[in-house]
């Protein structure tokens, strides 16, 4: 990955000349955010269609990466939808319900609506409105995917995800509406004190903690890099200190996972290749991951 990645969106998707890579069903809505329409993207496993019980549902930050290299930032994709069809297809996973919410094209916009205090990088500020994202997601996305698909309400079988400061995005709204969600995915959480003020998130999930069944994953690739960060290690280091204010709230302790993962980038492909043995994990019954 470049250093300077800024994690946004940069291009319309009628200038990305890639192919469509969805695989299985993905519908498309859109929903208000703020008085602004907002693309929600929702996967049904293999099966959905004949069956008539629910499913575990996986709401997810940046759902433009997430199925379809059409709509993606960096023209890199999760492979969600691969990957669950190909874990159905082996037998190891009867299926989830994953929501995918879009992030805003422009990086700047996407810095405001994920995080939740406000911060400065390179003299220009960002104004934070994680908790308008907190509300949009609970109070209008979720509501209208509980209505419209056959989709769990324990927060056992609840769990939100999110990369970089998706990750930032998954711990901050869970610890301010614990009894929604039950199973975290953090991955590569970006949560540092420069220039984004992560202690006061860190205060945050130390302060309002997790439900008792909560199960949260966290980790960090060892070559990450970011443009306002000046060495992998920054990152490396940060993934401890969100760690202990995660794990002051989660017992026991078999419930959180945190693990740094050697060589591994900050991008898509290296969050979608270790996306699968995470869902099993948490939805599953399957190994603890690493």
């Amino acid at each position: 990955m470049p250093v300077g990645r800024d994690d946004g969106n940069r291009d319309g998707p009628e200038e990305r000349p890639w192919r469509s890579t969805i695989r299985g069903r993905v519908d498309v809505t859109h929903l208000l955010r703020a008085g602004e329409r907002r693309a929600v993207r929702t996967y049904l496993p293999p099966g959905y269609e004949h069956t008539g019980h629910d499913y575990p549902v996986l709401y997810m930050f940046d759902g433009q990466n997430l199925f379809d290299r059409t709509t993606t930032a960096f023209g890199m994709e999760w492979g969600i939808d691969e990957t669950i069809e190909s874990l159905v297809a082996a037998g190891a996973l009867d299926g989830v319900v994953v929501v995918g919410i879009d992030s805003p094209a422009d990086p700047w916009r996407r810095y405001a609506e994920y995080t939740a205090w406000n911060w400065m990088l390179d003299g220009r500020p960002v104004a934070a409105e994680g908790s308008v994202t907190a509300d949009f997601l609970v109070d209008q996305v979720i509501p209208y995917v509980q209505a419209t698909y056959r989709v769990a309400h324990d927060p056992a079988r609840v769990g939100l995800a999110g990369s970089s400061m998706g990750g930032y995005m998954t711990l901050y709204v869970a610890a301010r509406h614990p009894e929604v969600f039950g199973r975290l995915l953090a991955f590569s959480p970006v949560v540092l004190d420069e220039p984004m003020a992560g202690h006061q998130l860190h205060d945050h999930l130390v302060h309002r903690g997790f439900a008792p069944r909560t199960w949260v994953y966290l980790d960090m690739g060892g070559a990450e890099q970011l443009g306002y960060v000046d060495h992998p290690d920054r990152l490396v280091e940060n993934l401890a200190a969100t760690t202990r204010a995660v794990a002051s709230s989660i017992r026991p302790p078999e419930q959180l996972v945190s693990r740094v993962i050697p060589g591994a980038g900050h991008d898509e492909l290296a969050w979608g290749a270790r996306f699968g043995e995470v869902l099993l994990w948490a939805f599953a019954g399957g190994p603890r991951p690493g």
